[in-house]
Order: structure tokens, then C-alpha cells, then sequence
């Protein structure tokens, strides 16, 4: 019997082979919120009957099923591997460094048919009964980190699923031991694709990437249950800056020229893995847009908010990194 409230609440998932397939969840993470949401279309008969006043209870039906996740929590040094592939759709590179136990894993921005999970929460009910709330088929539609002065880093991510259900057995949670990254780790740097500089004075960072899909697939002869959706719109990866106001080429001089540079972003703890390899969350896009204006505006230090789009530079696509201990996805 678990604690009857949010306090015995659980996130876990694992990787589908087949979308919509279930599989038992295996991998959990330490959450903030973690919402499973079933959608029902349901549409009432109109048709007129003799001597009835309102609509027949008998001329409800349920046309189409679906799903939807929203899921919150901090960043952490292990278990993010699949949550980032489900995201960015190619299968990762994943490469051991230097014969340690430490492995890069790289997720090149692609299309993500064929990447889907299982997630399963629990919300427990006041006596402490477990009860467990699952979506198959999620596929992350959105996804924003962000980080500022004295917090950690945390991600914010909605899924769209196919499947919805409350009758699946509760999976038992198991949490590794790891870390979370935060402000102290944080770093930012700026220029030439791979050869980026590091920028003085940035307070809070923010990268929010839409995947754009067609999530209403329904087709005759499946039942009301909708196709995998595939990507039908540019992917768009906006965010914002906040800094110091210390060097105007930094960022002012950048968006009047409107200059296209790469931006690195990334944390990395100071626990190695093995030798100089150190957990690593690392996002890069190789090219990016500034906007802002810089003004003083009363008598505090002058620190202004610039957002940023990303633009495809011909070339290079966008990618995550994480490094940690685990040697596949």
C-alpha cells in the first residue's frame, strides 16, 4: 500500500518496437509533474424521436481514441538517453570514449517514425490504493530547457499517444542513483560551427523545440484508433538569453548584423565518469538568429532578455549530447 497521494506518484517508460504496442515500463525518473490524459471523441445522435425532449442516452458513441503526456523534471546524469531520442527522431550515435566506461551518445536532429514509448504513471488513490495511468504510442510533440541563476536544469515535454488506459498493473519503480544539472555546471558559447567561444555574463538560457506532427491519422477500417503520425511541418527551435550586459559584440552586434552563428549550450558536472570524462548534457544548433534591444531601464545593472531562432545553415543539423555511463540507448 503506497502513501495516498502524490507523494507515491511515479514516471516511467520504456521504448515500443511497434507503435502502440505495450511495453512494461523499466526506466523511472525522479519527476516534478507527470500528467497521462486519455481522449475520448464522443458525439450524440440529433435525430429527432417522438416525445423526447433532450438527446437518448442511447445515441452517444464514442468515434476515436488518443492520448496525451505532459511530463516535468529535472535533467538528470543518467536514464534522459531514450527521453532525448523519442525527441530529436534519429537513433544515436553512441560512441565509447577513450576504452572507459564513459559513452557520448549524439542525436542528430531527423525524422522520429518509428521512435514511440510506453509511459505509465502513478496516481494514487487516498487510501494509498496504486493505480496506474498509461499512454502507448507517445511520440514528444515539444519539448523546453531552461536553466537560471541558482536552479537546476529541467525540461518540460509533451507527448501525443494512440493509446490510453487505466488497467495495466503498476510497474514497481526503480531509481538509479544520479545527478542533476544545474546553474553552477552551465555554460554558453557562441561563433564558428566546432569552434565556438565561451560568453561571459549569461544569467538564464531557454530552448524550446516544436516537432510538428500530424496527430489526427484516423483512418477507416482501425477501429477509431489513430496511425502513427509522422512529421508534417518544420521542426522550430526557439529560445532566449538573458546576460549581463558586458560586451555589445556578444549579442547586440550579432542581431544588427544578423549574424549566423553557432550556439552551444551545455552542462557538465564535475563527478568524472571515468579519467576526463564528466556527465554531460550538451545542446548545440549551428545556427541561430538573435533578437532584442538593449536599454537601461531604471537604476539596476543593465541585463537584457535577446531570443533566438534557429536557421539551417545548409549544412550542419542541430543535435543533443549526452555522455553518461550507459552504453546504448
Amino acid at each position: 500500500m503506497a502513501v495516498g497521494s502524490g507523494l507515491s506518484s511515479s514516471f516511467g517508460y520504456s521504448k515500443e518496437t511497434v507503435y502502440g504496442t505495450r511495453v512494461a515500463p523499466a526506466k523511472f525518473v525522479p519527476h516534478r509533474k507527470f500528467d497521462v490524459n486519455g481522449i475520448y471523441q464522443r458525439v450524440t445522435g440529433e435525430g429527432i424521436v417522438s416525445g423526447a425532449l433532450s438527446p437518448r442516452g442511447d445515441q452517444l458513441a464514442e468515434v476515436s481514441t488518443a492520448a496525451t503526456a505532459s511530463a516535468e523534471f529535472d535533467v538528470q546524469t543518467l536514464n534522459m538517453v531514450r527521453l532525448i531520442e523519442n525527441l530529436m527522431g534519429t537513433t544515436a550515435v553512441s560512441a565509447q570514449q577513450g576504452g572507459t566506461a564513459a559513452y557520448l551518445h549524439t542525436f542528430t536532429l531527423g525524422d522520429n517514425l518509428g521512435k514511440m514509448l510506453t509511459m505509465q504513471s502513478n496516481a494514487p488513490l487516498r487510501d494509498g490504493t496504486t493505480k496506474a495511468k498509461e499512454i502507448t504510442g507517445a511520440k514528444c510533440t515539444s519539448a523546453t530547457f531552461s536553466v537560471g541563476v541558482n536552479e537546476l536544469l529541467t525540461a518540460q515535454m509533451e507527448f501525443d499517444g494512440q493509446g490510453y488506459s487505466t488497467a495495466q498493473t503498476l510497474a514497481s519503480p526503480s531509481y538509479v542513483a544520479s545527478k542533476v544539472f544545474n546553474f553552477k555546471q552551465a555554460a554558453f558559447k557562441l561563433g564558428t560551427f566546432n569552434s565556438e567561444v565561451a560568453i561571459s555574463g549569461v544569467r538564464a538560457f531557454s530552448c524550446t523545440i516544436d516537432r510538428p506532427q500530424d496527430v489526427d491519422a484516423y483512418q477507416f477500417g482501425a477501429a477509431g484508433v489513430k496511425q502513427q503520425p509522422v512529421l508534417n511541418g518544420l521542426t522550430s527551435i526557439t529560445g532566449s538569453i538573458e546576460f549581463d550586459y558586458i560586451n555589445t559584440a556578444d549579442f547586440e552586434t550579432r542581431m544588427s548584423a544578423m549574424t549566423l552563428d553557432s550556439l552551444v549550450f551545455e552542462c557538465v558536472t564535475t563527478t568524472a565518469i571515468a579519467t576526463t570524462y564528466f556527465p554531460t548534457f550538451r545542446i548545440t544548433l549551428p545556427g541561430v538568429h538573435f533578437e532584442g534591444m538593449v536599454n537601461a531601464e531604471g537604476t539596476d545593472v543593465v541585463r537584457p532578455t535577446f531570443s533566438f531562432t534557429h536557421l539551417y545553415d545548409g549544412t550542419n543539423m542541430p543535435f543533443i549530447q549526452i555522455m553518461s555511463s550507459e552504453t546504448s540507448v
